[in-house]
């Protein structure tokens, strides 16, 4: 019986001897991913891409996430761009269907076919017409020039529109939560389903909206207030609507800062509801998502390099500027106690 017992207990060690063996070996530099955070430029790739966000998707309906104790936000980094390499060749973005007439990224020529996801101005001549489609929703819009615009940036379903005429496309693309918007220098637009034409000029802002519903963030309402707006053509002149940039950008400061302060306060006790507290981060959120788009309209149409694709020193700290405003309501901040030094 002893010889039984100890010939059971080396069979069940060569058993287990075999499991081991049988496992293959991690590769060669796998470890934890040190590279905690999300970058809305380009100067220094980071590896998490927008579809992933951990505070929300774009469009800003969604709520902080877990905490991430003992972790700081990354310094912004510049952007000239907005590229993320980490997306890859499949990443979501924007495809460019078809183009008329004379249209130009960073001065160089755009074609169909071309793709767009980087923080990089598109210019359209007089009467040209530019249609997209976005490659994982198939959100659909068409742009009319004269007309200078971001699209997609990060691969998100929205466009910075400082000028020209953008028509909406209904149906395409649509599903639950989902929104698409629209930042211009008079503020910003969103809708999940909606057939609208909206031109803006240096004189007014002009939404003509045939089906569905669309709201309005004006930059000039105090405090930023949204409205439906409702079936027929609403104008939104200059005199009344438009700021200039460093008003703007001072709104997207002060409403980015908002955002972020909330959402800490989600992560530390509070004798308010969990469902109280998470609402008006929500609201926050919103509001700086809108105030920072409209801001970065009115940057993008005035600034001298767009057409050409160069940056003098006055932009490009202006675009470094709202990319950390707008990383700071994005991002998922770490708690309060953690930050302290």
């Amino acid at each position: 019986m002893r010889v039984r017992a100890d010939s059971w207990r080396y069979l069940l060690l060569l058993g287990a001897l075999g499991c081991e063996r049988s496992e293959p070996p991690p590769p060669s530099g796998a470890g934890p991913d040190e590279n905690i955070g999300r970058s809305d430029s380009v100067a220094t790739a980071r590896p998490e891409p927008p579809a992933t966000q951990p505070a929300a998707s774009r469009p800003g309906t969604a709520l902080a996430g877990p905490p991430q104790q003992g972790v700081a936000r990354e310094p912004p980094a510049s952007p000239s761009s907005a590229a993320d390499d980490s997306r890859g060749a499949d990443g979501p973005r924007c495809r460019v269907m078809s183009v008329s007439g004379k249209a130009a990224r960073a001065g160089a020529p755009l074609r169909a076919g071309d793709t767009l996801d980087q923080q990089l101005p598109v210019e359209l001549g007089e009467a040209s017409t530019l249609h997209l489609v976005h490659t994982a929703s198939a959100r659909q819009w068409t742009l009319r020039g004269p007309a200078r615009l971001f699209a997609c940036d990060r691969g998100a379903e929205e466009i910075v529109l400082a000028l020209g005429s953008l028509r909406t496309e209904p149906g395409s693309g649509v599903r639950p939560g989902a929104e698409v918007w629209v930042g211009t220098p008079y503020g910003s637009l969103r809708y999940s389903d909606a057939r609208a034409e909206i031109g803006v000029t240096p004189e007014a802002l002009s939404v003509r909206v045939s089906s569905g519903e669309v709201w309005f963030t004006p930059l000039v309402a105090e405090p930023l207030a949204e409205r439906a707006l409702a079936s027929g053509t609403t104008t939104f002149p200059a005199r009344t609507h438009r700021l200039a940039y460093d008003a703007a950008r001072e709104r997207c400061e002060h409403s980015a800062s908002a955002a972020d302060s909330l959402a800490i306060a989600l992560l530390e006790p509070s004798q308010r509801t969990l469902g109280e507290r998470a609402r008006e981060h929500v609201r926050a959120r919103q509001t700086a998502h809108a105030s920072c788009s409209g801001a970065l309209a009115v940057l993008l149409a005035g600034d001298p390099g767009a057409s050409s694709g160069t940056l003098d020193d006055a932009a490009r700290a202006g675009y470094a500027e709202l990319a950390r405003f707008d990383r700071l309501w994005r991002d998922v901040p770490a708690r309060a106690a953690a930050r302290r030094p």
